[in-house]
């Protein structure tokens, strides 16, 4: 073979090795980056799965979340419910002391005052008696005094009768 020939074929050699070594790099490269995408397609899948796991994480929070706030609305409400009954309770039970103690200071004030009443009468009827006792013995002051005038009268007229009948037959002797 000629020299032209031998460098043909070196070079020919050459270049399938070029050839051979650029093919495997391709391939190793195909490769690593069919392993690089299997990866990421992994990694996609895993990102997705793990998407819909926190979607529905998501979605149950939000349904615990919900009935969470319901149930505290309801407990609230009831709270209020009770509280409101609690203060109309406490309300009527204001009310009712305050009747009570109207009510209490009105018969205390009729009591002071039937007191005062009573003693104002006591006072009157011994005044009363008191006074028809003083009527009592005036009257029988008066009745002795009576009884004295009355005999004293009595002695009068009699006197008066006999010095009248002295007189009479005075007159008529001088007649």
């Amino acid at each position: 073979m000629s020299t032209a020939g031998k460098v043909l074929v070196v070079l020919v050699m050459l270049s399938v090795v070029f050839w051979i070594v650029l093919a495997a790099g391709v391939d190793q490269l195909n490769r690593n980056g069919n392993e690089a995408v299997k990866k990421l397609v992994d990694q996609q899948e895993e990102a997705q799965k793990s998407l819909e796991e926190a979607k529905r994480q998501l979605v149950e929070n939000r349904d615990q979340t919900t009935m969470t706030q319901e149930q505290a609305d309801r407990d609230v409400a009831v709270l209020r419910s009770k509280q409101a009954d609690v203060e109309r309770a406490r309300s009527q039970v204001v009310e009712t002391l305050t009747r009570a103690q109207y009510q209490l200071a009105t018969v205390q004030e009729t009591i002071k005052g039937a007191q005062t009443t009573a003693e104002h009468r006591t006072t009157e009827r011994q005044e009363e008696e008191k006074a028809l006792a003083d009527a009592r013995s005036e009257v029988q002051d008066l009745k002795s005094k009576n009884g004295q005038l009355l005999d004293e009268l009595q002695s009068l007229r009699s006197q008066f009768k006999s010095s009248y009948d002295a007189n009479k037959q005075m007159l008529s002797r001088k007649r």
